[in-house]
């Protein structure tokens, strides 16, 4: 190191000497102690520390331009009041005689000091000696607010209720919170050594480098993604990810939500919407073409009487027609309220003998005039199930659409037997009879009247929607075949698969 003989002469540490001199008289002494002190007090106002001195009676003999901002307070009114005077205030309770013994016993290294705007925090240190008790407090409260800071950041996207993810461009996890933990049901260790492909499945090597090469462009993207979970269930999730460069590092991080409940408000609103329309539908095409179709027989009919006086028994049709058409109205209206009531839970489930509930419909299947209907019942078992009053709806349309949909005489065999299937017991009936069957074609479009998303069921195949609406809250299947197979001209088979109930 340089030194300058001249600046170190002109300079007051010069002039000190470190050791006394023997030699030197007491005016002397003094006035070297005066500018030692003098020099002192000039450099620990200059130190960017508080600095506190009490003497032998606790009471305070220095304080540096730093200390008196501390205390909030005038030099003047606080040199030479013993602490226990001055720890009772607001700012200068920490400063207790007992927290300085803490201190000076090595119990405790940080204070706190609040105002009314303001939280600060001080690095406290204290020393004795013969001359007294030396005080240091430093001001750390930027040093504690940046860890404060980060800890809560830390807290908070660790408790975040949706999940985040950290990830490496290459799609390595290095970080996930707790919800991410929780609903993938692995723990932090598991998760970290996976990668974004092994959460997604519809993520390749190739997408998830599509993915983040385009994130680079755009800064963020939002996709609605479906994650696997360790237990193999597949979650619904929108995922918003932004791309951060962070000092020459990159990363992609992503916040995800699980979306299943919006996912299944979304299906059950579709699904309202579209009974709406077929509500109105009904309403508006089937109901009215009923309508219309008997006021333009009663019109004949009218017109006859006016003419004749009378109908014959040639014209009855007149009268029978209307009286078909609004029985068929009726029917419809009552299909479409029961699938409300169904839909609503209006019915409660109970377990219900099947084999009963097909042996009260044959015995009192009403007679239709001019035709031989026969219905034959076989079954081999008993078989019982979990439904409601409205299973016996689904096997009086399926034996009611087999004499509607026929002429002359027919035989219609309902047969019942228990099959298992993936492990799990059905009680199987089938509906089959010996009329004109079903075209290929006309399969097709019973089927998409079946599906109330994909086409609006027309009035005529309200019937079997009501079947296939009932089968599926009941829990089972519901198809239909040929009753000889590759030969649709021999009739129809409708399949019913319920499953068996625990007795």
């Amino acid at each position: 190191m340089r030194t300058d003989k001249h600046n170190m002469r002109e300079s007051p540490i010069a002039n000190i000497k470190q050791q006394p001199d023997p030699e030197m008289s007491r005016e002397e002494l003094i006035e070297e102690l005066g500018e030692l002190r003098a020099l002192t007090a000039g450099l620990l106002s200059t130190v960017p520390v508080a600095f506190i001195v009490l003497d032998s009676q606790w009471r305070l003999v220095y304080l540096n331009d730093d200390a008196v901002k501390f205390f909030e307070d005038t030099r003047e009114s606080l040199i030479g009041k013993p602490l226990e005077e001055i720890y009772p205030r607001k700012l200068g309770r920490m400063l207790s005689p007992q927290m300085i013994r803490e201190l000076l016993d090595g119990k405790q290294n940080w204070v706190n000091k609040y105002t009314d705007y303001l939280h600060q925090w001080y690095k406290i240190s204290a020393n004795s000696s013969d001359f007294g008790i030396f005080i240091r407090l430093e001001d750390i409260t930027s040093e504690m607010l940046v860890n404060r800071l980060l800890r809560l950041n830390e807290f908070s996207v660790n408790r975040a209720r949706d999940m985040i993810f950290w990830f490496m461009p290459g799609g390595h996890i290095i970080y996930a919170n707790m919800a991410s933990r929780e609903l993938l049901g692995y723990n932090n260790e598991e998760l970290t050594k996976l990668k974004a492909i092994d959460i997604d499945p519809s993520f390749t090597a190739d997408k998830w480098a599509e993915f983040v090469y385009d994130l680079k462009i755009r800064g963020s993207s939002t996709l609605e993604l479906s994650f696997r979970a360790r237990d193999g269930r597949i979650i619904p999730v929108e995922m918003t990810s932004n791309y951060l460069d962070y000092y020459g590092d990159e990363y992609v991080t992503s916040f995800a939500r699980d979306i299943t409940a919006r996912k299944k408000n979304d299906k059950a609103l579709m699904e309202t919407k579209a009974q709406a329309e077929l509500y109105v539908d009904l309403m508006s095409h089937d109901i009215n073409n009923m309508n219309q179709v008997a006021i333009g027989y009663l019109d004949l009919a009218l017109d006859m009487m006016r003419t004749d006086g009378r109908i014959d028994e040639n014209h009855r049709d007149m009268i029978s027609k209307p009286y078909e058409m609004l029985l068929n109205s009726s029917k419809l209206i009552e299909n479409v309220r029961k699938v409300q009531l169904e839909r609503s839970g209006h019915y409660e489930h109970r377990v219900i003998d099947i084999f009963k509930v097909l042996e009260d419909i044959k015995n009192n299947h009403p007679s239709v005039a001019g035709r031989d209907i026969q219905i034959k019942l076989t079954s081999n078992c008993e078989c019982m199930v979990a439904a409601n009053e409205l299973l016996k709806d689904i096997f009086v349309n399926l034996i009611g659409n087999s004499i509607k949909h026929s002429s002359g005489p027919i035989l219609i065999n309902v047969v019942m037997d228990k099959v298992t299937e993936e492990g799990k017991e059905y009680c199987r009936v089938s509906v089959e009879d010996n009329g004109p069957g079903i075209s290929d074609g006309n399969k097709g479009k019973l089927l998409q009247r079946l599906n109330i998303g994909n086409a609006r069921a027309r009035g005529k195949g309200f019937g079997l929607y009501l079947i296939k609406q009932l089968v599926d809250d009941f829990g089972g299947k519901f198809w239909m075949e040929d009753r000889v197979p590759g030969d649709y001209t021999k009739g129809a088979k409708f399949v019913v698969m319920l499953p068996a109930a625990d007795t």
